[in-house]
């Protein structure tokens, strides 16, 4: 009888917490959410186990495995020392924490991996990009979104051991865009064509396509142009094979007898000549906006997100209306 009266004293508290995060009152809700989870550990396993008890453990494992997600679903600030990873462990409640990035800035790639040259074709795209009306929108653009992007991107590609100044050549690829999609079916930041998505495990079917993830999108280009990377040096070289595929830049160095870029650009299809040039002219933008005229630059905030498996269907108006945020956040979010 002391067993069942202290489950449902548990339950009383859980049911605090989750009256306190109705209210948004987080501070008490994640208070009530530990002291539960605290007395539910106090309880004796040997009495859980004893013959007779069985119904007794179900409730005391569906209440514990209630607690815990909806302590690290709704709870943003938990502590390291909290019971509640303790318990996550024990029941194989699944969960990734995701720490939010820093508002402060970093200083950006400077060519110490892959050299960022400039010269007469690079100056040319600096001129479009910092004196016409076209090429400072675009700037204006993903200047912002590099805010929003550029620090996860960054931490990706240094845990894949991937140069960091390829984040140049996902603003030239798609603007920093992750739903946008080219007319030949290239899709996403890095913007994958199917095939190669697929070979680098993005999935793509009728409900998701993970070409459009933003996490999963960069964790594929940091392999694929690690690829390209020992095949082609640490020269642009890697730059132009990303965009025309390794047989033709192999053809043109063939036909030129050099891998470095600048030799080989004109045995390259005229799109691929002007492709790297305009990454390095990004390069050198991005990383002193001001001193190539853009005043007051405004960054967006670092995303921030917790991720978290869902184990039955919902719209997305639903799980917005859980996470106390609008669609249009989630949809951003989640745009794969």
């Amino acid at each position: 009888m002391n067993f069942i009266h202290n489950c449902k004293s548990h339950f009383g508290i859980y049911n605090h917490a989750l009256g306190y995060n109705e209210k948004s009152d987080n501070k008490n809700a994640a208070e009530s959410f530990e002291k539960a989870l605290k007395q539910l550990s106090k309880i004796d396993s040997k009495i859980l186990n004893e013959p007779g008890n069985y119904t007794w453990k179900q409730d005391y494992n569906e209440l514990a495995v209630s607690i815990v997600q909806d302590y690290i679903s709704t709870q943003s600030e938990i502590s390291s020392g909290s019971l509640v990873f303790d318990f996550a462990e024990q029941f194989s409640v699944r969960y990734q924490k995701v720490e939010e990035v820093s508002g402060d800035r970093e200083a950006l790639p400077d060519g110490s991996d892959i050299p960022l040259d400039r010269n007469s074709a690079v100056d040319g795209y600096i001129e479009f990009f910092t004196n016409t009306d076209r090429g400072k929108s675009f700037i204006d653009k993903t200047l912002y979104r590099s805010g929003k992007y550029f620090s996860l991107m960054r931490k990706i590609l240094k845990y894949n051991k991937a140069p960091e100044e390829l984040i140049y050549l996902s603003v030239q690829e798609s603007g920093l865009a992750p739903q946008i999609m080219s007319r030949a079916g290239a899709v996403g930041l890095w913007q994958f064509m199917p095939a190669t998505g697929y070979a680098y495990g993005l999935g793509q079917d009728e409900y998701r396509d993970d070409r459009m993830d933003m996490e999963k999108s960069t964790d594929a280009a940091a392999r694929h142009l690690k690829d390209l990377y020992r095949s082609f040096g640490a020269g642009s070289s890697c730059f132009c094979a990303y965009n025309a595929g390794p047989g033709r830049v192999n053809k043109a160095i063939k036909r030129s007898g050099s891998r470095d870029f600048w030799t080989l650009r004109g045995f390259l299809p005229g799109e691929t000549k002007n492709y790297v040039p305009s990454i390095l002219a990004l390069s050198y933008v991005f990383r002193d906006p001001e001193g190539f005229g853009f005043r007051n630059v405004e960054y967006g905030k670092p995303i921030s997100f917790d991720r978290v498996n869902i184990n039955a269907s919902m719209t997305l108006q639903q799980v917005a209306d859980l996470c106390e945020t609008d669609i249009e956040t989630i949809r951003e979010l989640n745009s794969s």
